[in-house]
């Protein structure tokens, strides 16, 4: 006799079945999920030991994993660096172990000159977008990285202590070939004070405008220093420019109290300066008599006007000299 098996036993077996199914498609999504995201978990970063080379010279670096969290990555096993020319060839594609996040290494620069580009990626990287690599440009020239040449081009005949002063600086390797991106700093000296200090850094065509302004201080006795402060360089690189001051010329004159000065006894003199274009003049001053002795000094309060005092003798001459700012001629007076 034959029975039929129980529904009760049946029904079950058919729902597990679909329950697995149904685990099954979960599980797959969920590691196609990992799998889709588990490329971007990784940052790079590479460091070289110089950023110009020689032809054929060894480039030595540094690189470094770290996660999102910004600490060393343990994830990736393998640092990949490649280096590419400026059509997008590649040129090398090396690979070194990753040890808590850090390798180091070293690869022969191109026997062309050139930009080339380094690529830096680990090994959860590979395969990601462009935009989340490291890169890097580095140099290729045929003479030493050191023999870097600064020039200095002033657009002025005279420096002016009121007006802007601007000065075209060049870097170049020593065939006329440009020298990209190099950091300097300058200096305007006076009479051997600092009177100004900054930073600078040529453009990719070896070139940067320098514009400098007139200060009070200053003597004729002008410098402009400027010194090289690129780490890519072992031998400092230094231009001493001295700078011409331009004479100002200002029209000086003095108001005795009472419209004439009286020998033997101290008399208020009243003074007014203007400059080339008619405008007020703030100055400071001394007078001095024939012998070269200094008997007062004087000092414009407001819109180029001021007063001294002064006890002048019989048959002696005076010259008012300007002291500051500088660069203006000595104005001479007599009584």
């Amino acid at each position: 006799m034959v029975f039929d098996p129980p529904i009760s036993r049946t029904i079950p077996r058919i729902h597990f079945r679909v329950f697995r199914v149904v685990i099954s498609i979960a599980l797959l999504f969920t590691q196609i999920l990992f799998i889709s995201h588990g490329q971007v978990i990784e940052k790079n970063y590479l460091s070289t030991d110089k950023d110009i080379y020689a032809p054929e010279d060894t480039v030595w670096f540094k690189g470094y994993t770290f996660n999102l969290s910004n600490q060393m990555s343990s994830e990736s096993l393998a640092f990949h660096v490649l280096m590419v020319d400026p059509e997008g060839n590649k040129l090398l594609n090396t690979s070194w172990e990753l040890k808590g996040g850090v390798t180091d290494g070293y690869f022969l620069a191109p026997e062309n000159e050139g930009r080339f580009k380094l690529i830096a990626t680990s090994g959860q990287m590979i395969g990601s977008p462009a935009d989340q690599t490291f890169t890097k440009d580095i140099f290729v020239r045929s003479e030493i990285a050191d023999e870097i040449e600064v020039q200095a081009f002033p657009q002025f005949e005279n420096f002016s202590p009121t007006g802007e002063n601007l000065v075209d600086i060049f870097t170049k390797f020593s065939k006329n070939n440009f020298a990209p991106e190099v950091k300097l700093t300058y200096q305007l000296l006076s009479g051997g004070k600092r009177l100004k200090r900054g930073r600078l850094k040529t453009s990719e065509e070896g070139k940067v405008t320098l514009k400098l302004k007139g200060d009070k201080s200053q003597n004729n006795n002008l410098t402009l220093l400027i010194e090289s402060e690129d780490k890519r360089l072992t031998k400092p690189v230094k231009l001493s420019l001295p700078v011409t001051i331009k004479e100002q010329k200002i029209d000086l004159q003095f108001f005795p109290e009472g419209g004439e000065m009286i020998n033997g006894m101290i008399n208020k003199v009243a003074f007014k300066a203007i400059d080339e274009n008619g405008k007020p003049f703030n100055l400071k001053g001394l007078i001095i008599n024939s012998t070269g002795k200094i008997v007062a000094a004087a000092d414009s309060y407001y819109m180029g006007m001021g007063s001294f005092k002064l006890l002048p003798k019989s048959g002696e001459t005076y010259s008012f000299r300007v002291n500051s700012p500088l660069g203006v001629a000595g104005i001479r007076g007599t009584q």
